[in-house]
């Protein structure tokens, strides 16, 4: 869904870069009650974790709940 007003983003502090002509690239798990469980902002794109580590923190989380 759009978030033209960018509500998520500035609610999670995802930052702007003016020299990159938009927000600095963020990824957020984030649980059901709001909690960060974990953060990884990057200079670029080519800057993603792995899905592999994604997925492996994902089954801790859901074990750990």
């Amino acid at each position: 869904m759009p978030d033209p007003q960018h509500t998520v983003s500035n609610l999670y502090g995802q930052e702007w870069n003016l020299f990159k002509l938009g927000r600095v690239p963020a990824l957020l798990l984030i649980d059901k009650a709001g909690n960060i469980r974990y953060q990884h902002y990057s200079s670029s794109m080519s800057d993603i974790p792995a899905n592999s580590l994604l997925l492996r923190l994902l089954d801790e989380f859901s074990a750990s709940s």
